[in-house]
């Protein structure tokens, strides 16, 4: 059994590119979040649970984004 115990959310990097018009924005590509995960073993007697071990604890890591404007104070 796997279960998701938390969240880790993606950021956004801000890259400046003048080519833009004034105001606007261009999404590169978007942030994508990470989460916290556990894994247990779960054994069975009879259609009982009988027992509950946790095998594993992972880290899937968030991924920045990035976004285009044409000037820092556009942020």
């Amino acid at each position: 059994q796997s279960v998701i115990t938390g969240k880790i959310e993606g950021k956004v990097q801000y890259v400046v590119n003048e080519s833009l018009a004034e105001g606007e924005k261009r999404i590169i590509s978007p942030p994508k979040n990470g989460f916290y995960s556990q894994g247990y073993l779960l054994a069975f007697k009879n259609g009982q649970l009988i027992s509950k071990e946790k095998i594993r604890s992972d880290v899937y890591n968030a991924v920045d984004g990035i976004t285009e404007v044409k000037k820092i104070e556009d942020i």
